[in-house]
């Protein structure tokens, strides 16, 4: 059992569904000389990858408090149902390797919930999985701290091995101090567990972060979900590189056969938007804008940029993110 403290300033808005990405209910813990209401609490559903050559783990609890201002004092012990799967140490997750799952109950002093951690081997696409493991080991030895480091899913990935265009990544942004760890198939929860071994190393003093369209189109989660799950791998980076710049690329409307998930990419796009507003580190780039009503003349397949589409993500980048030379 581990104990841990929290200073917290988010508010929810409970869920009705409980999906594979979804908050498990909390119970308040009440005292009878103690009229103060708590509110209740929820956690995420952690994830953690793992095999016999590099554990994906280390990945943030984060608590998320209806009544923000009453908890900023709660001290969580943590019980882990299967010690075999995982153990909790000041606040954070760590895997053992293992497959499977394990309920975690949480309690406080005025507060209690429960919440699951999944550890597998690999991620829904396997091959996602190798190439995450390759990156890793790239930036274990990179010496390009400080750069403007490109986050997120096959939008990054094809852009940087030129698939289906005629401008790759690099001739896009040639002479600059920039680095791409896209890998087609990730979800932002994949990106929690990769954040220590993918992006740490870098300590870029910008991120731009294209991701959360297939937490909606290959894992069926709601809008709010997956902006919750986008800001909590933003609040990941922030933890370890505090004075990264987040850019934001809002997800971009399907034309082909994700076409009806727009009503939940469009809900992520307007939370994530107004998280930008709130958060100085955070800035919101409205691809979607750009694209307007016009959408499937930028994509290839329906869902991929084409080279007219990559021009809009180059040219909205180059005008926000300071970019430095090389």
């Amino acid at each position: 059992m581990s104990m841990s403290m929290f200073g917290c300033n988010t508010s929810h808005k409970q869920n009705e569904s409980q999906g594979s990405g979804g908050e498990q209910e909390s119970e308040q813990e009440s005292s009878s000389k103690d009229t103060t209401d708590y509110g209740k609490v929820y956690f995420k559903t952690m994830y953690i990858y793992g095999d016999a050559n590099i554990i994906f783990d280390e990945v943030p609890i984060r608590p998320i408090f209806t009544i923000p201002e009453a908890c900023k004092d709660e001290v969580f012990e943590y019980d882990v149902a299967d010690e075999s799967i995982c153990y909790i140490e000041n606040d954070h997750v760590y895997g053992l390797g293992m497959n499977g799952s394990t309920k975690v109950t949480a309690k406080s002093q005025h507060l209690k919930g429960t919440f699951y951690v999944y550890s597998s081997n690999k991620y829904a696409n396997n091959e996602a999985f190798q190439k995450a493991k390759s990156l890793a080991n790239t930036a274990s030895k990179t010496t390009q701290q400080g750069t403007t480091l490109f986050v997120g899913d096959s939008f990054w990935e094809f852009w940087k091995n030129q698939v289906g265009i005629t401008e790759s990544f690099a001739t896009a942004f040639s002479g600059y101090d920039v680095a791409n760890v896209g890998i087609s198939g990730t979800q932002a929860r994949e990106w929690r567990s990769m954040r220590k071994k993918l992006i740490d190393p870098y300590q870029p003093a910008n991120i731009v972060l294209n991701i959360g369209i297939n937490d909606v189109d290959d894992n069926s989660e709601d809008g709010e979900t997956t902006a919750e799950y986008i800001m909590n791998l933003c609040n990941d980076i922030w933890e370890t590189n505090p004075n990264c710049n987040i850019y934001y690329c809002s997800i971009t409307r399907c034309s082909g056969f994700f076409a009806n998930k727009w009503p939940q990419h469009e809900k992520s796009n307007e939370l994530m938007k107004a998280n930008a507003e709130s958060n100085s580190k955070l800035h919101y780039l409205d691809v979607m804008e750009k694209y307007g009503s016009n959408y499937a003349s930028y994509e290839q397949d329906g869902l991929h940029p084409n080279t007219a589409g990559y021009a809009i993500f180059r040219d909205l980048i180059k005008a926000n993110v300071p970019l430095k030379a090389k």
